[in-house]
């Protein structure tokens, strides 16, 4: 009897943690396109729309923020020569909620990462994404401007 218990609280330390935060791997494309120029249109094209999504935090009249931000992870698109280039960014998605039963905000965040590389004019995809567990925080107030 004690054994399965021990088991039990084993198996609930092992699988909190890993339930409180996830990661889903992207699978692999590989495209065949017209030119190697192609292939960096569609690089320089992924990066202008990834900065044009980002959005600067909020805060609703409920409370409730939001902000989308942009984490490069190469310096916008990078050849590393003639045939070859690549483009790698996170977008991260915020958002705090108020808790005014214990008088602090949540914080959750999910996460796309985009991952191009062009070889020669094949366009290889690897995305994926995310979210990480909640955090707690001093209750957020708007500026001056926004309270009514």
């Amino acid at each position: 009897m004690m054994r399965g218990a021990g088991l039990f609280v084993l198996g609930s330390l092992i699988a909190g943690p890993a339930m409180a935060s996830g990661y889903i791997p992207g699978f692999e494309t590989r495209d065949t396109l017209g030119s190697h120029a192609e292939c960096i249109a569609r690089l320089e094209a992924a990066a202008e729309q990834a900065a044009a999504v980002v959005e600067p935090k909020t805060i609703r009249p409920d409370g409730s923020t939001r902000e989308v931000t942009l984490e490069p992870i190469t310096q916008g698109v990078e050849r590393a020569n003639a045939q070859q280039a690549r483009y790698r960014a996170k977008l991260w998605y915020a958002h705090g909620t108020p808790r005014a039963d214990i008088g602090r905000m949540e914080y959750s965040a999910s996460w796309q990462e985009t991952n191009l590389t062009c070889d020669g004019k094949v366009l290889i995809t690897h995305n994926s994404q995310g979210y990480t567990s909640s955090a707690f925080g001093p209750l957020d107030t708007p500026p001056a401007s926004e309270t009514p």
